[in-house]
């Protein structure tokens, strides 16, 4: 997955056009969804079994979500001030981090070794395409079987579209109240570390929230957006504007701070070590199908409002 990246981050540098700009993003995506479907897996399978390892994931998880966040805060104040020298300075960054990435990732050791020679036979007569579409469907009949599961798929995806949506709609509506594109890197820079910051917590807020959780990011996310719409439309004084604005974009980094380790630690309440990488598997299917009749949709509204 990491190499994916590397070469599509290359690619993007040696070429031009949009045919460039194509390629590019499928070879991203590719990389990008193997990355989703192993990362949480491979954390998840590497703590030992016990009552409490449902917890100990959660808690690394939000760990390692939270330092995600505040490397990418640093990172976006970097690559604007790298911009403004050479456009192609913050992907060269990009390649370095993927590059280290692509180093770590080698250094990772098998986590259900093979130790028997029977072991080893089992293994070759399953690790084949046809056995892996029959895995595949076997869980889809598993997801099917459970409403709760199936919920949390529905939702996952509605809001990864969400998500995927306002990352385009945040920077249109900054422009709209004439935010200087300079403050842009800043803004995003500050949305990462709430989110870094809420991430350590999610546990807490679970606590509070309970399984209403996820109902109370996508009401409150909900709620203010159409609140932000209004005013905008409505064309308040721009200071009023901007300081709704600053309200919901801390509540949105606060949702997504929390939605991400929350999500994976509901998903693997289902999970054993046979099934978990396919119901991430799974998630980032239905995530990537629902985001791009969203994503026209938003860009047809874009372009005629």
């Amino acid at each position: 997955a990491n190499i994916a990246i590397a070469f599509s981050l290359l690619f993007l540098i040696m070429g031009n056009g949009l045919i460039t700009l194509i390629v590019f993003n499928v070879i991203l995506a590719f990389g990008f969804n193997i990355k989703d479907m192993c990362e949480s897996s491979i954390l998840y399978d590497s703590i030992s079994d016990s009552t409490e390892k449902l917890d100990t994931f959660s808690k690394k998880d939000g760990r390692g979500t939270s330092y995600h966040f505040y490397l990418d805060a640093i990172c976006s104040c970097l690559a604007g001030l790298l911009f403004v020298f050479n456009p192609y300075l913050p992907i060269i960054l990009c390649i370095i981090f993927t590059c280290v990435s692509i180093f770590l990732s080698f250094k990772f050791e098998e986590i259900n070794n093979i130790k028997t020679t029977k072991e080893l036979l089992n293994f070759k007569n399953t690790a084949h395409l046809g056995s892996y579409i029959t895995e595949l469907k076997d869980i889809f009949a598993f997801i099917l079987k459970s409403n709760r599961l199936k919920s949390l798929l529905f939702f996952s995806s509605i809001f990864a579209a969400f998500l995927s949506i306002m990352t385009t709609l945040r920077t249109s509506l900054l422009a709209e109240i004439d935010v200087p594109e300079a403050y842009f890197g800043i803004v995003m820079a500050g949305i990462q570390f709430i989110s870094g910051i809420v991430s350590k917590k999610h546990l807490f807020v679970n606590k509070i929230f309970k399984n209403k959780t996820l109902s109370v990011l996508a009401l409150g996310n909900t709620i203010f957006l159409i609140v932000v719409g209004l005013i905008v439309y409505c064309d308040f004084p721009s200071s009023f504007i901007a300081f709704t604005l600053i309200l919901w974009l801390t509540f949105y980094a606060t949702a997504r701070g929390i939605y991400y380790p929350i999500i994976k630690r509901y998903l693997n309440s289902f999970s054993i070590p046979k099934v978990n990488t396919k119901i991430y598997a799974s998630q980032t299917v239905f995530d990537s199908l629902t985001k791009i009749p969203f994503s026209l949709l938003a860009s047809y509204i874009l372009s005629i409002t």
